[in-house]
């Protein structure tokens, strides 16, 4: 189709279409079935009321056959520019190529008898008007021999709107499970990388603490260089007194409690997304929130912030007053020195 209907025109056709119904609507509107009527009229050689029936259908119940028919009742009034535009909404209204191509010919016709005063031979096979007064494409592409077999061909067009719109619910109830479906793969996933984030966390923080042990019994071993006599026997010995080994046991191993809450901590900052039985839920409520965190009051109580991003390498403790940092000691060798058993020194202060 090289020509479309211009919508100026469109609207023009419809106000003139409008127009000349008005006038029999009442009478027409009490035919049960105008489109036979027209095709009757037709059939009889009345052009003029055949018009408007087919005028009063194209503008109430508008279909391709509707303006087929009334291009053809145009053809016989001589009236070619509207046939024209009829023979085009035709096309528009249509889906079945042979109905389209036959219009086609009719528009291409039209034009050469515009040029050439006839009709043009290379589009003799589609006729602007049938002997019968029913040229109207049926659903096998021939021409309707009678008005049931045009109204045949008009049901066609109505189950044919009809399975369009069955298509386009089919469609979208598709879409729709697609994306119930990618929404559900895309929480799967998320719960899954946030699970084995907070385990990464806790398992950080389990590291942590074993080289904060590790640190400790490194100090230990710099600081056994302690003079020492055996009290009962007298006898001197290199070693480290209990009570220095023990104090700095517990310090480090308070050290590395320390680390492994604060990677509990960091791992509750995780949000981890809770399952949903609802597709409007998945839809709605799988959005990104960014990163999670956690924030300890002045009691110390573990709340939940999202959007809270942790510093690297800052961590908090929880205690009943508010939260502090705290230095991760480091390890001082011990100088040698003449100290006997029995006259223990301090701990070792952490830096």
């Amino acid at each position: 189709m090289s020509n479309f209907i211009q919508p100026k025109t469109a609207v023009y056709l419809s106000l003139v279409a409008i127009t000349l119904v008005k006038g029999m609507a009442p009478a027409i509107a009490q035919s049960s079935d105008p489109m036979t009527a027209g095709n009757a009229a037709y059939l009889k050689g009345d052009y003029k009321l055949a018009r408007k029936y087919f005028a009063y259908v194209s503008v109430n119940r508008p279909s391709w056959l509707a303006f087929y028919q009334l291009a053809n009742s145009d053809v016989k009034l001589g009236d070619l520019n509207r046939a024209e535009q009829e023979y085009k909404r035709s096309m528009m209204l249509s889906t079945d190529t042979k109905v389209i191509k036959t219009c086609q010919a009719a528009v291409e016709n039209i034009a050469h008898i515009r040029k050439y005063g006839a009709s043009s031979p290379a589009v003799s096979s589609a006729p602007l008007a049938h002997r019968s007064g029913t040229i109207a494409a049926n659903s096998n592409g021939g021409i309707p021999a009678n008005a049931a077999e045009i109204a045949a061909g008009n049901d066609i067009v109505a189950k044919r709107a009809l399975l369009k719109k069955l298509q386009a619910e089919h469609e979208k109830n598709q879409l729709a499970l697609k994306l119930v479906v990618q929404a559900s793969d895309d929480f799967t996933k998320r719960r899954k990388e946030a699970i084995a984030k907070r385990e990464a966390i806790l398992k950080e923080g389990l590291e942590d603490a074993e080289r904060a042990r590790a640190a400790g019994r490194a100090e230990i071993k710099d600081n056994s260089t302690y003079l020492c006599r055996n009290r009962q026997t007298g006898e001197l010995s290199i070693n480290i007194p209990t009570v220095i080994e023990e104090d700095i046991e517990a310090k480090w191993e308070a050290e590395a409690q320390r680390r492994i809450k604060n990677s509990e901590l960091r791992a509750r900052g995780v949000h981890i997304p809770d399952y949903d039985n609802t597709a409007h839920h998945m839809l709605n409520g799988l959005k990104d929130d960014g990163r999670g965190g956690t924030r300890m009051s002045a009691q110390g109580t573990n709340l939940h912030v999202r959007n809270y991003v942790h510093e690297p390498r800052r961590t908090a403790v929880a205690s009943q007053g508010a939260g502090v940092q705290t230095q991760v000691p480091t390890t001082e060798k011990v100088e040698p020195n003449k100290q006997v058993a029995g006259t223990p020194s301090a701990s070792t202060p952490a830096k």
